[in-house]
């Protein structure tokens, strides 16, 4: 399993970083299966708050 722990993350909007975390979403994806096996990625996001009043 691959991990990341970034404890910050850039705001699309107005291109700031943020730590306050807001909420996690998770998604599955699945591929077609390759020599008889069944891919499937498991994907668990994070979203963050912008603390900025104009965003």
């Amino acid at each position: 399993m691959y991990r990341v722990s970034k404890s910050t993350a850039i705001i699309p909007d107005c291109l700031k970083p943020s730590r306050k975390l807001h909420s996690y979403y998770s998604r599955k994806f699945r591929d077609l299966p390759t020599f008889g096996k069944n891919c499937i990625i498991y994907l668990r996001s994070r979203k963050y708050r912008c603390l900025t009043e104009h965003c």
